[in-house]
């Protein structure tokens, strides 16, 4: 009998904080607090001693980041144009939706009419994030993303799995 095994590397999630969500003012203040507890009267002379003083700002600085601003959640289906607006939009579709099916029987009911009206703005909501999110990605590209980008406007928008019938 023959056995395989094999090891399987696990990917660590990178953390990412959410800077945007961040209270900046408890922030600066925690900084400042921590900053003034640092001595820096003593001069420095060498590249060692600037080395030292520079990993002490730094972990002063990632201490207050991990203190005060929230990590994000990984995401494993992560939409890079998803964005707090569309967040609250899609949050009040599953509203509507709820109190639609709950008036299912009344066809009549203003409901059915304000779900249609907000799929149609979150759709138009959507489309505007993805393009913005495109306009700013070929903005910014550089020579390897330019290659990326011609990669994804030249291939077909399916996924290239094709139904296959095999021969009898």
């Amino acid at each position: 009998m023959l056995e395989l095994s094999s090891k399987i590397e696990q990917v660590s999630d990178n953390i990412s904080y959410n800077y945007r969500a961040a209270d900046w003012e408890d922030f600066n203040n925690k900084l400042k607090a921590l900053l003034n507890e640092w001595d820096r009267s003593i001069p420095i002379l060498n590249r060692g001693m600037l080395e030292d003083e520079v990993s002490k700002l730094t972990k002063i600085i990632q201490e207050t980041t991990q203190s005060c601003i929230k990590k994000n959640k990984p995401r494993p289906n992560a939409r890079r144009w998803w964005n707090s607006d569309l967040e609250s939009m899609h949050k009040q579709l599953k509203k509507i939706c709820t109190k639609v099916k709950k008036n299912r029987a009344l066809p009549d009911h203003p409901s059915h009419g304000q779900l249609k009206t907000t799929i149609t703005a979150f759709a138009e909501a959507m489309n505007k994030a993805k393009m913005e999110h495109w306009t700013e990605y070929l903005k910014n590209a550089m020579d390897k993303d330019i290659w990326t980008a011609n990669k994804y406007i030249s291939e077909p928008i399916a996924d290239g799995g094709k139904p296959r019938i095999p021969t009898l």
